[in-house]
């Protein structure tokens, strides 16, 4: 009876994993975060600052500021809680995830393919 149970579970979790990461991918702010952070150019952890400025150099029809507050106020907290990243609020940091806690593998071909620079 467990048995029968356990796929479910994992559909559920898979399909929790399929929706993060396409809700994500949905937002031109998330979308700029996972790109930035894939690219290894800035070296973690990321103070929010750095971060705010390389999102608004891709994003430049919003000033510095305003990067900043979507950032800290909606874009990361929600990548922190789909597990993307880890957003120290405290120390006002980025850091990617480990593999540990990053979405899944079957996922990540789709981040990449979806967050290129076109």
């Amino acid at each position: 009876m467990s048995d029968q149970s356990s796929p479910h579970i994992t559909l559920h979790t898979t399909e929790s994993a399929t929706k993060s990461v396409f809700t994500a991918l949905a937002d031109n702010y998330c979308r700029a975060v996972l790109r930035i952070l894939s690219s290894h150019r800035l070296q973690p952890p990321i103070p929010i600052e750095t971060l705010s400025k390389a999102v608004s150099d891709v994003e430049d029809t919003a000033t510095e500021q305003a990067v900043r507050i979507k950032l800290t106020h909606s874009t990361l907290p929600r990548l922190d809680d789909d597990g993307f990243l880890e957003y120290d609020r405290h120390r006002g940091t980025v850091t990617p995830c480990e593999e540990s806690v990053a979405p899944p593998e079957s996922h990540e071909s789709i981040i990449v393919h979806l967050t290129r620079e076109q």
